[in-house]
């Protein structure tokens, strides 16, 4: 799961986070989670980016926990200040949702590996369709980073 939203930015020269700016992006998944009903939540933010090379911003939630793990792209803070927010709450509620693909992935055995992969791509589209739909109305109520204070 990681946030790859429309249209996404151009990035400018490479920037990497500093230890202020992981300090500031864990206040804010703290605010945002809060928000979106994920305050029993952990949440842990990665010091490394995400493996995948072109997400912004990818959540790995704990299957029998309520603990996350968050990874950003080394050039976040050069992102425009909505698409920021964007990308967060659009992993947050990646969690919100984690549990129905931790359930379908468990009939992986039973439908068989062509059938299980068939269904497996439809239901990964649905499930960003739905994640996005629910980012954008969400997102906007909620405010952008500052990284200043």
């Amino acid at each position: 799961m990681g946030a790859v939203a429309e249209p996404m930015p151009a990035l400018s020269v490479l920037a990497p986070l500093t230890t202020p700016d992981f300090t500031t992006l864990s206040r804010y998944v703290r605010i945002y989670s809060d928000a979106v009903g994920l305050r029993d939540w952990e949440f842990e933010i990665m010091h490394r980016p995400p493996d995948e090379a072109l997400a912004f911003v990818k959540v790995d939630v704990h299957e029998l926990r309520k603990y996350a793990a968050l990874w950003f792209c080394l050039d976040f803070r050069r992102l425009a200040a909505e698409f920021q927010r964007h990308c967060i709450v659009h992993e947050l509620v990646h969690v919100h949702i984690a549990e129905m693909g931790f359930v379908f992935r468990s009939t992986r055995e039973d439908l068989g590996r062509i059938h299980f992969e068939a269904l497996d791509r439809s239901y990964l589209r649905a499930e960003e369709k739905a994640v996005d739909a629910l980012t954008g109305v969400i997102a906007p109520a909620l405010p952008v980073i500052d990284w200043c204070a």
